[in-house]
């Protein structure tokens, strides 16, 4: 496969984003969380036409695959928030997640149900059905069902650190009803929007039903090793 022409370089990376990137959090109240390394994707694709800027959110699909083989060759074990809840006991577990819900991520769902591995998806309500350029009610439904975990990034994406009470609430609350009637799963996770948040938020996260919420940290997909 032509990806693999730079596989050492593809396994400096690997282990530079599982060095950097985010760590499980139990949200405030959740005491113990296991420190398990979380990789973060947003847009499959090489960001064509978009600003250099925007280009870091982009992941190519032939390096996405070298990520995917690189971890099944190291070991790991994909897993998902609800299994860490529900107690599944591995001995090398990574989570894999996407924001913002951009349709492209089926692609990478498709990849991951051919090689029998889960993630976490996290889309923004407000694009949900009304953008075609993000995911649909009816994929998140499929992916749900097929054993990817769907968790919440909010209504709108707001910085919820920056809101008033009534605001954080509102994102925070309506997005998980609404995911939980389009899935019909309870949604246990949060995701910050750009990562900002304060004891307010976390206090709000944890009032609302969510077990977990995801940080950020600061590698990228494109960074150079």
């Amino acid at each position: 496969m032509l990806f693999l022409k730079n596989w050492t370089k593809m396994r400096k990376l690997l282990i530079l984003i599982l060095i950097l990137f985010s760590y499980l959090t139990g949200v405030a109240g959740v005491a113990n969380a296991e420190k398990i390394p979380i990789l973060m994707y947003h847009s499959i694709g090489d960001g064509t036409g978009y600003k250099r800027s925007a280009r870091d959110l982009f992941c190519s699909p032939p390096q996405f695959w070298a990520h995917l083989l690189y971890i099944q060759q190291a070991g790991y074990q994909t897993v998902t928030f609800k299994d860490v809840m529900n107690d599944r006991f591995l001995q090398k577990k990574i989570i894999l997640t996407f924001d913002d819900g951009y349709e492209n991520q089926w692609e990478a769902y498709d990849e991951l149900l051919k090689r029998h591995m889960v993630a976490v998806f996290f889309p923004v309500l407000r694009a949900v059905d009304k953008n075609h350029k993000y995911l649909n009610s009816d994929q998140l439904r499929v992916m749900a069902r097929m054993g990817m975990e769907i968790g919440s990034h909010s209504m709108t994406h707001p910085v919820l650190s920056r809101s008033n009470a009534k605001k954080v609430e509102y994102e925070i609350k309506e997005s998980k009803l609404q995911l939980e009637k389009i899935t019909g799963k309870e949604v246990i996770t949060f995701c910050y929007p750009y990562g900002r948040y304060n004891n307010k938020v976390m206090q709000v996260t944890e009032s609302v039903g969510y077990y977990y919420a995801r940080k950020i940290g600061r590698a990228s997909c494109r960074e150079r090793v």
